[in-house]
């Protein structure tokens, strides 16, 4: 009877470790607090407008590396942007402690010297307002010479259809704009 309770307990341990080595492996979401540090970091440079689509792949148990976007200013030129991307990775690892260093920042071009785009804008964050569960939009721009207008949307994953208020966001915004040809990404929070 003795060695039977001993094999269940070495059983469940080596699974508990499998457990834990698959997770790891597989990919699990990082640690809340770090996420929140890492956009509280870029949300303080003057140039950044936003944080999303923040991505933290974990190689180890004190090293992570990832990625984020945030949204520039039109106007900022491509010299001021490397400044920027430049000035984030640096304070995100040193206000990390080394622990997360972002192998990239990429950047969604705001609107902000076109009216007619900020009208846009501020109409189809009003439609995006309207549907609970939908946590999000960012990336919003608008080509008037190709008549193209995008963002993505983030629907809560406690939804239990998540497609449903991406498509009734597509249509309703490609009805208010008929004259566009209307691309929404159908965007994840990995990070929260």
């Amino acid at each position: 009877m003795g060695g039977a309770a001993i094999s269940v307990v070495i059983v469940k341990s080596g699974l508990d470790m499998l457990r834990d080595t698959l997770s790891q492996i597989l990919g699990e979401r990082a640690d809340a607090d770090l996420a929140q540090e890492v956009r509280r970091i870029v949300s303080a440079d003057p140039d950044a407008n936003g944080v999303y689509d923040l991505v933290l792949h974990s190689y180890g148990p004190e090293q992570l590396v990832g990625s984020v976007h945030t949204e520039v200013a039109d106007t900022l030129r491509a010299d001021c942007i490397d400044e920027m991307t430049r000035r984030i990775q640096h304070a995100v690892y040193a206000g990390t402690n080394g622990r997360v260093i972002l192998a990239a920042v990429g950047i969604y071009s705001r609107n902000t010297s076109d009216d007619v785009a900020m009208r846009m804008r501020s109409e189809v964050t009003r439609m995006r307002m309207a549907h609970d569960g939908v946590i999000q939009m960012h990336g919003f721009h608008v080509d008037e010479k190709n008549r193209l207008l995008d963002f993505d949307v983030i629907p809560d994953f406690a939804l239990p259809d998540r497609q449903a208020p991406y498509r009734q966001i597509v249509g309703e915004v490609q009805a208010a704009y008929p004259d566009y040809s209307v691309s929404v990404t159908l965007d994840v929070d990995a990070a929260d």
